[in-house]
Parts: structure tokens; sequence; C-alpha cells
């Protein structure tokens, strides 16, 4: 997608507020609009360092992506430009209050079944709006990093910079594996993704989530699934560590075929953590979110 040319300065249209964070192709900045006062997450891409045409496909792709996508949780697009004279490229999104899952863990975050199946409910309804595209949508990277939990207890997916259109590899043949080592699914890895691969990645992110434990601690990527022992870490339903086992199937044909039909039976799932007051739990999570600034187009440390 190509930018928006402007002739004029960046402090014409943003002050910057601080940095959010920074990745192999830019900084995102936390700023605010001088002349509506919304609040936005500016990711800003020096061409310099855009070191091959690779690089620079990605973020197009990354941007020609998040235009088309209207989602409560999605960071929404805003804009996407080029100055005159400055060699650098800036990509406009909705800012988001919170930490990703990765920080709220190693904040010391612990999470019941049923909050771990409120995070999985969000996150499976999102990617059933993105794999319902023609051709399908595949984010290719879901991760804790990945996921904000907002400050209204909200889930937030971000960091489409590894999304790709299901056709694309048949189209290039394609056979790298573009994601995060330890999230990706065995098809994955070798440059063969589907919309089940999406949902092999939340399974180990879960496995993260319930057992502060990487997943490859935890789980080989091509043995048989067997989850018994998740329980010397978090007392789980039988129901759940059996709902897991599927979504972790290393074979893609005993996977769940879809996130519609891995919501439903998550929801058909009992869990033994229906206490009165999980919502004190989310509020503690609400408290640890609330004192950082993340945003939709970076996976943070």
């Amino acid at each position: 997608m190509i930018p928006s040319y402007r002739k004029d300065s960046l402090e014409q249209h943003y002050k910057i507020i601080n940095q959010l964070g920074k990745g192999a192709m830019g900084i995102t900045y936390a700023a605010e609009d001088v002349n509506t006062g919304q609040k936005i997450a500016l990711k800003v891409i020096s061409l310099q360092n855009l070191s091959d045409a690779k690089h620079l496909e990605l973020l197009e792709r990354e941007v020609t992506v998040l235009k088309q996508l209207n989602h409560p949780n999605i960071p929404q697009y805003i804009d996407y430009f080029q100055l005159k004279e400055d060699n650098k490229l800036y990509l406009v999104q909705e800012l988001v209050l919170g930490k990703n899952l990765n920080q709220q863990v190693e904040s010391g975050l612990r999470l019941t079944e049923g909050e771990v199946k409120n995070i999985a409910q969000q996150v499976l309804y999102i990617l059933d709006y993105l794999h319902n595209f023609q051709p399908s949508i595949i984010h290719r990277d879901i991760k804790p990093h990945n996921l904000i939990l907002g400050d209204d207890v909200k889930i937030f997916l971000v960091d489409f910079g590894a999304v790709h259109n299901a056709y694309y590899n048949t189209m290039i043949g394609g056979t790298v594996g573009i994601g995060t080592i330890g999230y990706m699914s065995p098809e994955q890895q070798i440059g063969k993704p589907v919309p089940a691969s999406d949902l092999y990645s939340l399974g180990r992110t879960l496995l993260y989530l319930l057992t502060n434990r990487p997943p490859d601690h935890l789980l080989a990527h091509k043995e048989t699934v067997n989850l018994d022992h998740i329980r010397d870490y978090i007392q789980l339903s039988d129901e759940f560590i059996q709902w897991l086992e599927k979504i972790l199937d290393p074979d893609v044909d005993e996977r769940f075929y879809s996130a519609k039909e891995a919501l439903n039976s998550l929801k058909n799932t009992k869990s033994i953590n229906k206490e009165k007051n999980s919502q004190i739990g989310w509020f503690a999570l609400i408290c640890l979110g609330v004192a950082s600034v993340t945003l939709g187009t970076f996976s943070y440390n």
C-alpha cells in the first residue's frame, strides 16, 4: 500500500508523548493529534532500516490488512503517510491502554481456569472474524506479547506484521515460516500456515498463561499431546485439559478445524473455577495494566 505524501512537518500533526517500544523495523510512540487531541500510537519506520524489499513488503502488507479491519478487539487503523524530506514512513493507529499478557505474567499475574477461558474466548472471536475473510487472514504470530489486556478487561490482538493471506504461500511457493519459535505450529514452521495454525499458537499461549512456563518446556511440537502433567502447575478440569490437547494437536487434521468450532467446544466445557469473586481477579489485572501504555503494532517485552 502506497503511503500518502505530505510536505509539512510531523509537529503540525502529532505531538509525541513517550516511547512505547522499539523493534527491528522502527520505533512506536504514544502521541497526540494536535488538531483533535486524540491519543494515538505512532509507528515510525526509517527507510534506511528497511534493508531489503522483503521488509518493505511486510510493512505494506501489514498496512493493507489493518486498513480493512473493523473489530472492537483490534486497534483501529488511522493513517499511513510519508513526509517529504525525512526518509521515514509513519503508521498511525488507535492507542490501547494496558500491558501485554507476557508483561502481566512477568509482573506476577496468576490466572484461574475461568479467567484463561475468558481470554481464549475473546481471542477466538477475533480469529473467527479474521479467518472468515476471503481469503482468510491468518495472523501467524499469536503469543502473549501480542495480546493486550485493556483497562476495561478487553483483550486486544496486535502486531499484524506477520499477517499472511491464505493463498500467498501457494502463489509464491514459499517454504519459510514466519512467526515466533515456541508458538508456531509444525505446518507453519515449514511455511504452510492455515487458519488452524493460529489456533495452535493460541493453545501454546494459554499454556504459558496457566503455568508461567515457556510452552516448549511443557510440550514438544511433534509428540503425542498429553497434558496430565500440567496439574503440577495449576488445578484444571479434565474437560479443559482435553480441549487444550485438541487445539494443540501437532497434526492439523486432528486439531479444531476453525475458531468457531474451538469456541463452541470451549463454551461446552465446565470450569472448576466459577467463584463469585472472579471479578476481583480481573480487577487485579486492570490495576497491573493501567500503569503502562502499549499499542497495536509491536509486541513489547
